[in-house]
């Protein structure tokens, strides 16, 4: 006898299951009876079961995991088709992508013109969230896309955890952004709060910025020449601000300077990198920041130069796997977007600093 077909509450009932994490959440989330969420979610046991119990707790079995990205998908097209057709909306189709905080703020703008042009008939919705929700959000289904600052192999470890090596995401390299490095001008930030150079770390910036090694290094900012790039060397000589621990930046930095003596040094943490740069003009320490995140105002008020090429701002699309045209669509739109940003960001540096 075929296993019965589910109907739309009981996928819905599924899917609150796997957000709340309890039968009783899901029921109260829904605005039922805990008994009728008990009886929709049967159908899901059985010989191939998508739920088990441990502990009188039920959860989602690896055949469920699976599945869930696909019925979350279902449930939310059938409750747009539900709108449209009720006339509370104009399009039947909705496209959600995840991004950060900073992304929102650059390519993102650009993208969503693009979109509004080659798919008007699709409802894409911009939702901010952190790194490791965008990505896992984006196995599960709560997105279509999203744009991470991770690495690939920080991506593959997060979704390991829980999918092991069968990874249900592609990942779409955007182009990399140029950093820089800023200061309060006038006054030098925290410059030698890490000890004296050694001649070989006076040697390391001399051979990377092609400068006199001595002065760059123990100087300050202001005696790297505007147009000429900031070794990363330089750096063990301030405190550097707004670089959590998770910061890709962060750990480019870590990495490349990892036979140096001692660990660099960090002053506080900021939320975003508008105040990363109202942090450096207390005087706190030197902002790491991409230089797209600067105007002419900002160079005529701080000390601006270029980091090192060898350290730069990468992001990446994240999505499931498919072959819908709309996902394509709104691929392409965000890797042309992102692309303009980039060209965009490169003259802004070459007319403004």
């Amino acid at each position: 006898m075929p296993a019965p077909v589910p109907t739309i509450d009981q996928l819905r009932t599924l899917v609150q299951l796997a957000d709340s994490g309890s039968v009783s959440a899901a029921a109260d989330a829904l605005g039922i009876r805990q008994p009728t969420a008990v009886g929709r979610l049967n159908v899901f046991r059985g010989r191939d079961s998508l739920l088990r119990t441990i502990n009188n707790a039920v959860s989602l079995t690896e055949r469920g995991e699976a599945v869930l990205p696909a019925v979350r998908t279902l449930v939310r097209q059938y409750d747009r088709v539900l709108d449209f057709l009720g006339g509370r909306v104009k399009t039947p189709r909705t496209f959600r992508v995840a991004v950060g905080a900073s992304t929102a703020e650059s390519f993102v703008p650009q993208a969503l013109v693009l979109l509004r042009d080659e798919l008007p008939d699709c409802d894409v919705q911009v939702l901010v969230a952190r790194g490791a929700e965008r990505i896992m959000g984006t196995a599960d289904g709560r997105f279509d896309l999203a744009v991470v600052s991770h690495d690939r192999l920080q991506i593959a470890s997060l979704l390991g955890r829980r999918f092991g090596r069968k990874a249900p995401l592609e990942i779409v390299d955007l182009p990399p952004q140029p950093m820089a490095v800023i200061a309060k001008s006038g006054q030098q930030p925290a410059v030698g709060r890490t000890g004296p150079q050694t001649p070989a770390t006076r040697r390391a910036a001399t051979r990377e910025g092609g400068m006199a090694g001595e002065g760059a290094a123990s100087t300050g900012l202001e005696a790297v020449l505007a147009g000429q790039e900031v070794p990363t060397s330089m750096l063990a000589n301030w405190e550097i601000i707004g670089l959590d621990s998770r910061s890709g930046v962060r750990q480019q930095l870590e990495r490349r300077l990892a036979d140096r003596a001692g660990p660099l040094r960090y002053g506080p943490q900021a939320a975003g990198w508008a105040s990363v740069k109202a942090y450096v003009r207390q005087g706190l320490g030197v902002g790491v920041v991409p230089l797209w995140t600067l105007s002419p105002d900002d160079c005529r008020d701080l000390i601006v130069r270029r980091l090192s090429r060898q350290i730069v701002l990468r992001h990446a699309l994240v999505h499931r796997r498919s072959d819908d045209e709309p996902v394509a669509a709104v691929k392409q739109a965000f890797l042309r977007a992102a692309e303009a940003h980039s060209r965009e960001c490169r003259q802004r540096w070459e007319r403004v600093v």
